[in-house]
């Protein structure tokens, strides 16, 4: 710690004698360390202050986001948290394309994320009020995916009995795959459960592993777009403008920008998703475990590791190494001594061209 008015300090040292070390016991010089403390103490609890205010602002977009993620993480309300990304999806679209007055690109905006047709005319779209669309837009969306989950659980569960009356009791988990036209997916369903609720819970299995990656991805992109901004918003205060009010602002404008992109994608992969029939439904099985290759080391006479060999064989079929002479060859500088013995260096004698 730098003490203010050190140069005094030294000097009045020096004048009376004392020497590095001693112990110097005056109110004069406790008071000065005290109020220097002071500052420094202030200074450091601004900083922490600060940067506790950068965090609460971080902390409830966390505790929003993670509430849903717990959700989805448990199954509890993620139905109803799937609702919610619906309605507010619902909303925006038909919001955003209702003031411009543009059917066509409301039509193809549904239809690009949800591979469905909405189910309001031109003329409906012209007349009615948006609030009124949205519901209706909901309400239409809601009933085709409850009869799309309802149909792929209704495919799935013949080959869930034939695999319990093939396999018995031997299989706890089964790979089902998935895939929305362009990717494919797997998710793992346990057999029990799927058949005590006619599939139904595989379904739901794979609304959970939807919504957790989309949320992953979706959350950790958006916290390394805040340590940006935050690096951003830092050179406001030459501009006279607070950066933590900044930060605020743009920091709300970014989230709501995540929960867009991440609503989109939730429901895009809800809407696309089909049981691939392509794909075979298997075993679940745990992960092996990778064991090294067993190996045999033939060393020469002088010790040294040749190489390994992946398969043992006799020493008659046994291909012999071929061992190199070793070479060690003397080294001479031009300016060196000439090793002949004639006292000369040796770009005088043997090195000349």
């Amino acid at each position: 710690m730098r003490i203010f008015g050190s140069e005094k300090v030294a000097g009045f040292m020096d004048k009376f004698g004392y020497k590095e070390g001693d112990v110097i016991e005056h109110s004069w010089m406790s008071k000065t360390i005290e109020r220097n403390q002071k500052r420094v103490e202030q200074n450091n609890f601004g900083i922490r202050k600060r940067l506790l205010e950068y965090d609460d602002v971080m902390n409830k977009q966390r505790t929003s986001i993670y509430r849903i993620r717990r959700n989805a993480l448990f199954g509890d309300k993620l139905s109803i948290d799937l609702k919610n990304i619906l309605w507010n999806w619902c909303e925006e679209v038909v919001h955003g394309h209702k003031e411009g007055g543009n059917y066509t690109d409301f039509q193809f905006d549904v239809m690009r994320t949800l591979a469905v047709a909405p189910n309001i005319q031109e003329n409906e779209f012209d007349t009615k009020n948006a609030d009124v669309l949205t519901e209706e837009l909901f309400q239409s969306l809601n009933e085709h995916y409850a009869q799309k989950s309802k149909g792929m659980a209704n495919q799935a569960f013949p080959v869930f009995q034939q695999i319990r009356e093939a396999q018995g009791s031997r299989i706890e988990n089964v790979v089902v795959p998935l895939t929305d036209g362009t990717h494919e997916y797997q998710i793992t369903v346990p057999i029990v459960k799927a058949l005590e609720s006619s599939c139904l819970s595989m379904v739901r299995d794979f609304e959970k592993s939807t919504t957790l990656q989309n949320i992953d991805d979706e959350w950790k992109e958006h916290l390394r777009e805040l340590d940006e901004l935050k690096q951003s918003t830092s050179n406001a205060q030459y501009e006279q403008k607070d950066p933590l009010l900044i930060y605020k602002i743009e920091s709300f404008e970014l989230y709501g920008q995540m929960l867009q992109r991440l609503n989109q994608k939730i429901l895009g992969m809800l809407f696309r998703t089909r049981i691939f029939d392509g794909g075979s439904v298997s075993e679940a099985k745990a992960p092996e475990k990778r064991t090294a290759p067993k190996t045999i080391e033939t060393k020469d006479e002088m010790g040294s590791t040749l190489g390994p060999s992946l398969e043992e064989s006799s020493p008659e079929s046994a291909p012999k190494p071929v061992l190199n002479p070793i070479r060690n060859e003397l080294k001479v500088g031009r300016n060196d001594t000439c090793p002949c013995g004639s006292g000369k260096k040796f770009k005088q004698c043997h090195g000349r061209a």
